[in-house]
């Protein structure tokens, strides 16, 4: 079972996805709603980890009164396509080398 593990610090919160206590993967979001990183360890793909840690940012920034999530996709290729499909099937709108979400 995974359980997403929320630390909240000066400036920004850290979301962690574990599992028989390793660490899956985290995601960091700014107090301004920017979404500074997202990463998921490689032998965890397919897990749903990702989604698990999505689903977390935005529920707690809602919690917190943000109203939008932006941020930047990583400019390696390969991770950049995975980046691109990830994002806009959790309703992210992508411009360039840069994605936003409005939550409501």
């Amino acid at each position: 079972m995974i359980r997403i593990e929320r630390i909240k610090g000066d400036g920004c919160t850290v979301y962690r996805a574990v599992s028989g206590g390793r660490v899956l993967g985290f995601a960091s979001l700014g107090i301004d709603g920017e979404l500074e990183a997202i990463q998921v360890n490689k032998n965890a793909r397919g897990q749903r980890v990702g989604s698990k840690l999505i689903g977390a940012v935005e529920e707690s920034a809602r919690a917190d009164g943000v109203t939008k999530i932006t941020g930047k996709l990583r400019p390696d290729a390969d991770s950049t396509k995975r980046s691109r499909n990830f994002f806009e099937g959790k309703g992210f709108q992508i411009n360039g080398d840069s994605i936003s979400k409005n939550l409501r």
